[in-house]
């Protein structure tokens, strides 16, 4: 009889606590749609929903469960249709695999970080690739650093997060990266000036200014002067000047201190980010990477500052195995071609997530252990120590 009464009381605690916590998320959720002038309302049994639109697009941000998790998904439909048909995908671990095997088609760019994390396919591979401008690669590549999961077409774009996003400024920011990413997909590219035709050795022709001809007037000629013969005062005064000595003085040599520039890191530099920065530049092969990785880092314990970009919630990852848990990504180091690494760091959900939420885009101090390196993606993996929690 007693555990009776125990069992009830648990469920009971347990129903109440599910409440406040989806009256808190409903009420993020409203807070957000407010601030994106949008409007929020209530689905299902604990679910949440903003809809609206925009200039050119409908939105519809809402929750679904997957995995036995709560995702929250980002569900964007464009008023017309864009000029070029295609579709793009996330590339994920088995599509790498499975896409020279199956003959499957993928349209590159030409973008090294672009077309790691995208399979592109259409009728047009020109004309998408001309589509794809820089301005829109960079914008695509800032979303697929954000969202888990992402499907672009000419009539939408669809992207997910695998947990729930209950923080009001984490749902403006998302969605106004969504908004910013539409709006370039429908804007046209500005047009550059024609350029002038090329002179024979190559270099352009500068263009051509009229200048008015000016009568050419004769210069009446003048009669010159004899030179004037000098007092003898001045003679006796010049013969002095030529008799003094000319004292010379010496020059002094000063050293000049040699300023040598130091790389572009997106935080303040540490022995860390120095010795990750080296172990991708000595190198130049994945494998040779990979090998100088597990030979001078595997398992080492290491301590330095970060600045995080995003933090999220995983229950199953391929790298950290089974959660629950949070993972913080920022980059450690920019390379040569501009492109950063990454560290992604492992923490228990017994970690406090609104501190961590907090260090997003701040100086964030880590400890923990380093388990593996993915060369292709330029990721680093860490495991925060207990004692960071």
């Amino acid at each position: 009889m007693e555990f009776f009464f125990v069992f009830i009381f648990i469920v009971v605690l347990i129903f109440f606590f599910g409440l406040r916590h989806t009256a808190r998320v409903n009420e993020s959720w409203t807070q957000a749609a407010n601030e994106l002038h949008l409007k929020f309302e209530k689905r299902g049994s604990g679910g949440q929903e903003i809809r609206g639109s925009r200039a050119g697009f409908t939105i519809v941000i809402g929750t679904t469960y997957k995995n036995k998790a709560k995702w929250t998904e980002f569900n964007l439909r464009f008023n017309e249709k864009l000029p070029v048909s295609f579709e793009l995908r996330k590339q994920h671990f088995l599509s790498r695999i499975s896409k020279k095997p199956l003959n499957s088609q993928d349209i590159e760019v030409g973008d090294l970080a672009f077309d790691e994390r995208a399979i592109i396919s259409g009728a047009d591979p020109e004309t998408i690739r001309e589509f794809l401008t820089k301005d829109r690669r960079d914008r695509l590549k800032r979303l697929f650093g954000r969202f888990d999961g992402y499907q672009i077409t000419e009539k939408g774009i669809k992207v997910e997060s695998h947990s729930l996003i209950s923080d009001t400024q984490d749902m403006v920011r998302a969605a106004k990266l969504l908004f910013g990413t539409a709006k370039s997909m429908m804007d046209n590219p500005k047009e550059s000036a024609p350029i002038p035709p090329p002179l024979p050795n190559g270099k352009p022709s500068p263009p051509e200014i009229p200048i008015a001809a000016e009568p050419v007037r004769e210069k009446p000629e003048i009669p010159e002067e004899p030179p004037p013969v000098p007092s003898p005062f001045e003679m006796a005064e010049h013969a002095e000047l030529e008799e003094a000595p000319i004292e010379i003085e010496e020059e002094v040599e000063v050293e000049v201190p040699v300023v040598i520039q130091s790389p572009v890191f997106r935080h303040e530099v540490s022995d860390f980010a120095c010795d990750i920065l080296d172990l991708f530049t000595m190198h130049t092969s994945h494998y040779a990477i990979s090998t100088a990785f597990t030979k001078l880092f595997l398992n080492e314990q290491v301590s330095s500052k970060i600045t995080p970009l995003r933090v999220e919630k995983y229950f199953l990852d391929r790298t950290f195995g089974r959660g629950p848990g949070f993972l913080v990504k920022g980059e450690i180091c920019l390379l040569e071609d501009g492109k950063p690494v990454t560290l992604v760091i492992a923490y228990p959900e017994v970690a406090d997530l609104t501190e961590l939420r907090n260090a997003v885009g701040t100086s964030h101090a880590f400890s923990g252990t380093l388990i593996k390196c993915d060369t292709f993606s330029r990721e680093i993996f860490l495991v925060a120590d207990r004692s960071e929690t």
